[in-house]
């Protein structure tokens, strides 16, 4: 009696709402058939759309969070994920045996763009592991270009993604010490066994050891440094050479994502490659580049582009060396700006890129450098790695008004 009670009440309401003059029975008294508005009949399939997606999403394979034991009770705790955890979850478009995966053209996004781009997930089989693994090129054909050749057909595991992201933003100066961290033994080379363990260890930091490696028993970034029978060993100058390569091509493609085929960017396009993970909104420094009149038809090309990069994984030595115009109370000006940055890298930066952070820095707009906001800010950026702003979650709710306004705008 009850169940027949609710649904009657639910029967009337929803007559109701679809404006019926028949609450009670959804066809009319005279037995014909109630015809109601198009968007009512959007409705149902939007609730279904709904559904769906919810079982959809529930169904994808997860980078599941680590339960911790407590050391007194032996109870366990689910641990939160990381940052870095959620983020490598929203890129990687491959699974292997319920394990995720990234491809090379997944870790490039990853590093380069705020939100992954819509993708299928791809369920890989041992064929298709294979496959993808043979199309790595070996360590003697490495090259600047590396992830963009392998791009769908690279395999990259969560360690690999923890160990690539530490080394994209680090200076020359610190390429041997991490070298010499990984080379455990001191034999001036690293092998596959030590660079495993360098894995495990940084996943285990990170706090997903269980997915370090996952099933796979290389990857395509092991494969590339040791070869096929992974009995190949890693020298100094070959480690060095890769992550100049790494830093290099991530930076070709940000330059090339604002350039848009042309060999340089504006001004207002530099700004907007420095500000895009951080808070400092790109509105305000438009009108003031605007207000200032300063966007000229110069460009920055790739070069100086890629120089002042240089000078931004060197981010501390340079603060330091300006902050000893702060400490006397000296603003600092673009030549000491300049001279800064060649003690720091060695070499002298272009004279348009300092005038473009000048510009784009000059918050009081008396011509000088405001310096606490652009470490701030660059410090922000340079961290983008492992600090990059999350992508907007995009839940079932919005789903939904997603598939209701597609389905209006159809019809």
């Amino acid at each position: 009696m009850a169940s027949r009670f609710l649904w009657r009440s639910l029967q009337f309401k929803f007559a109701r709402f679809v404006g019926s003059p028949h609450p009670w029975n959804i066809s009319s008294s005279l037995g014909r058939t109630k015809t109601y508005p198009r968007w009512a009949g959007l409705l149902v399939l939007s609730g279904a759309c709904y559904i769906g997606l919810k079982r959809w999403k529930r169904s994808l394979p997860v980078l599941p969070a680590v339960s911790a034991k407590e050391e007194d009770g032996g109870k366990s705790e689910v641990r939160k994920p990381s940052k870095k955890e959620r983020r490598f979850k929203e890129f990687a478009s491959c699974s292997y045996k319920g394990v995720l995966y990234m491809t090379a053209r997944d870790f490039l996004e990853c590093v380069t763009q705020s939100q992954p781009r819509v993708f299928t997930m791809n369920y890989l089989d041992d064929a298709a592991v294979v496959k993808m693994l043979n199309a790595t090129p070996p360590r003697r054909k490495g090259s600047s270009h590396l992830f963009r050749d392998l791009w769908e057909n690279g395999l990259i595991s969560y360690g690999n993604y923890l160990f690539l992201l530490s080394i994209l933003t680090k200076p020359t100066s610190q390429f041997e010490v991490t070298f010499k961290i990984i080379d455990r033994d001191g034999s001036n080379t690293i092998d596959r066994e030590e660079f495993l363990y360098m894995g495990a260890t940084v996943t285990k930091e990170n706090g997903n050891a269980q997915h370090q490696q996952g099933w796979l028993k290389e990857t395509s970034l092991e494969r590339h440094f040791f070869g096929t029978r992974g009995r190949e060993k890693l020298y100094l100058n070959d480690f060095i050479q890769f992550i100049e390569n790494l830093q290099n091509e991530c930076r070709q493609i940000e330059f090339t994502l604002h350039a848009k085929g042309l060999p340089t960017i504006t001004e207002l396009e530099f700004a907007a490659i420095l500000l895009k993970h951080t808070s400092t909104r790109l509105q305000e420094v438009t009108k003031r580049l605007q207000k200032k009149q300063s966007l000229s038809d110069k460009g920055i090309n790739f070069d100086n582009f890629n120089m002042f990069c240089h000078l931004l994984n060197n981010l501390e030595d340079f603060s330091t060396a300006l902050s000893i115009h702060t400490l006397s109370g000296q603003p600092i000006t673009q030549d000491e700006f300049k001279r800064a940055a060649y003690i720091c890298i060695g070499k002298e930066l272009d004279g348009k890129v300092i005038k473009a952070v000048f510009d784009i820095f000059d918050v009081d707009g008396d011509g000088k450098l405001s310096y606490k906001e652009f470490i701030h800010v660059m410090r922000n950026w340079n961290k983008r790695a492992s600090l990059l702003q999350e992508a907007r979650k995009i839940g079932i709710w919005r789903q939904f008004k997603t598939c209701v306004y597609h389905g209006i705008t159809e019809n």
